[in-house]
């Protein structure tokens, strides 16, 4: 005999295979024993905080080091091999292990050491363990703001400089 079914009854129909779904561990948020069924916990978002000794490399072409130091406020120093310290800020980027930072290092005369104007450069950070690397632009500006030239920049550093 075949059985009719209507809203009614096919209404109660998908009640009772939820009912049995569920009852058996096949619905979702039921606890189950399955190694895959459990819930992989995230690694932990990894910090910039403390000084990195980082390698440079420009499209001018230019290279050199400088340390930058990521404070817990979301502050940042920079102190260059062959520029004076710079000033920024940092904060986390889209992704894990991702940040945005941004700095400006003021610029002289070498041998006035009168100003001439500043760099601004905003760089995009991973962390990888203990490995940071960084890519980003830079603009140069005169003293009345306007931009003179841009250029692509990277910095690797291995490790975190001892505090």
């Amino acid at each position: 005999m075949l059985t009719r079914i209507t809203t009614r009854t096919g209404a109660a129909v998908l009640a009772a295979v939820a009912v049995a779904a569920l009852a058996t561990g096949c619905g979702s948020g039921t606890k189950s024993d399955k190694a895959a069924d459990k819930p992989t916990a995230a690694a932990p978002q990894l910090s910039p905080v403390g000084k990195w000794n980082v390698q440079v490399q420009t499209s001018l072409p230019s290279n050199g080091s400088a340390v930058l130091t990521f404070k817990q406020d979301g502050s940042l120093e920079q102190a260059g091999s062959d520029t004076l310290p710079g000033t920024g800020w940092w904060q986390p980027g889209k992704q894990p292990n991702q940040y945005t930072l941004e700095v400006v290092i003021p610029l002289t005369d070498h041998t006035t050491k009168a100003p001439t104007g500043t760099i601004r450069g905003i760089e995009t950070v991973t962390l990888d363990g203990e490995k940071l690397t960084a890519s980003g632009t830079a603009a140069m500006f005169d003293l009345q703001g306007k931009q003179l030239k841009t250029f692509d920049l990277s910095s690797h550093a291995d490790s975190k400089l001892s505090s």
